[in-house]
C-alpha cells in the first residue's frame, strides 16, 4: 500500500492534480488544522510541491478491500513532521483512498529521519 500513499504524497501528482485519480468518490479529509476537505474541495484547492519522505510505514488489512495505513510523514521543505493515516479500498477494480489524517507532530517529538524510504 505504501506505492499508493507515495504518489499521494508526490510533489508533481500534487501540483498537477493527478492524486485526485486516487480519491474515492465519497472521500473526507481531516487537515492538520482540524479543517474537513472533501474530493471536490480538493479539486478546487491548489496544493503545495513539497518533498515529503514517510517514516515508520505500518499498514493493517482491514478487510479483503480494505486497508488502514500508519506513518509519520516529514515535510523535507517545511521541515515539520505530522503523524498520517489512510483507509484504502479497493472498488471498481482499483485502490482507492476513501479517508486521510493528519495530526501535526511537535518539534520535540520528531522521528529520527536518518532512515527513511
Amino acid at each position: 500500500m505504501i506505492e499508493y500513499e507515495l504518489f499521494h504524497l508526490d510533489a508533481d501528482n500534487r501540483t498537477s492534480k493527478n492524486y485526485l485519480n486516487i480519491l474515492h468518490q465519497n472521500f473526507i479529509e481531516i487537515g492538520q488544522s482540524g479543517q474537513l476537505f472533501t474530493k471536490a474541495d480538493l479539486a478546487e484547492k491548489d496544493l503545495d510541491g513539497n518533498d515529503y519522505v514517510i517514516l515508520d510505514f505500518h499498514e493493517h488489512q482491514l478487510s479483503d478491500k480494505s486497508f488502514l495505513c500508519m506513518y509519520t510523514l516529514w515535510n523535507k521543505t517545511g521541515y515539520t513532521q505530522s503523524r498520517r493515516c489512510s483507509i484504502w479500498v479497493y472498488e471498481d477494480e482499483r485502490w482507492q483512498l476513501l479517508f486521510h489524517q493528519g495530526t501535526s507532530v511537535n518539534e520535540e517529538n520528531f522521528k529520527n529521519t536518518t532512515n527513511h524510504l
